[in-house]
């Protein structure tokens, strides 16, 4: 046992004791015997020469099939907030309504109150998930001129997917309703 601490350290005296008693636990760790093949493992991700032919094969067998793939659709509510209580609203809906791209379709809209008399504009669209990005569409049309003038930020209150139809009379194997939403 290790000696007790001189007498200006004895309050050390129960830590030394500690010591003492507390152990260490050795453990070996296994180590792969050298015949071992690890060539198994890829940690970079290459793609293997099986993979790709998997992966030509199913090129193939989707071109072959002839079937285009049938893009997703969203449906996005956003808050479009104006600079000041002072900013025409009208022209501000005006702006957001006047961007214009293949796969977007503007909704309804309505204008909801902030505070101390500012309103926002929540606007609902339907975009097709292939031709359109709600952030690029924000980020290049919305905070640029002549839009910014009057907008001074977007956010993406509510993202849905909408999802395909099912005609009536249909028997699904697991019948789910699926509501995927997105909360920024």
């Amino acid at each position: 046992m290790p000696q007790p601490p001189p007498p200006p350290l004895h309050h050390l005296t129960p830590a030394v004791s500690s010591l003492h008693r507390a152990t260490v636990v050795h453990r070996r760790v296994p180590t792969p015997a050298a015949d071992e093949d690890d060539d198994d493992v890829d940690l970079f991700g290459e793609e293997t020469e099986e993979e790709r032919a998997a992966a030509e094969a199913h090129a193939a067998a989707v071109k072959a099939s002839g079937k285009k793939k049938e893009s997703g659709k969203s449906s996005v509510l956003l808050d479009v907030k104006p600079w000041d209580d002072e900013t025409d609203m009208q022209k501000l809906e005006e702006a957001v309504r006047n961007v214009k791209m293949e796969g977007l379709l503007w909704g309804a809209s309505k204008l909801v109150p902030v505070g101390y008399g500012i309103k926002k504009m929540q606007i609902m669209m339907t975009i097709v998930d292939d031709l359109v990005s709600v952030d690029s569409l924000i980020e290049d049309h919305l905070y640029t001129e002549p839009a910014n003038e009057y907008i001074q930020s977007c956010d993406i209150v509510a993202f849905n997917k909408i999802l395909k139809t099912v005609p009536r009379g249909t028997k699904l194997v697991h019948p789910v309703q699926v509501c995927i939403t997105v909360f920024p």
